[in-house]
């Protein structure tokens, strides 16, 4: 239950300026979720074992590297 306070909190927050809230933690959040599918991606092989699956997430791996590099270069349209 007290895992609910600080996102009852935020949502609180969040109703004063919306907009402005939604543009402050696009950024941290999209970083968030390429850092934590490019673990996920670093980690398939260990339980699929094969070529396939090591392209598979080489490439899935490099998609969510380019997307991190452009949320840090700045250059990614949000």
């Amino acid at each position: 239950m007290w895992i609910a306070v600080p996102f009852v909190v935020g949502d609180a927050i969040s109703l004063i300026d919306p907009d402005r809230f939604y543009d402050d933690l696009l950024r941290p959040s999209l970083g968030a979720l390429f850092v934590s599918q490019l673990i996920v991606f670093a980690v398939f092989p260990l339980y699929r074992r094969g070529p396939a699956a090591l392209g598979l997430a080489a490439v899935s791996a490099a998609l969510a590297v380019w997307g991190l590099y452009q949320l840090i270069a700045g250059t990614a349209s949000t």
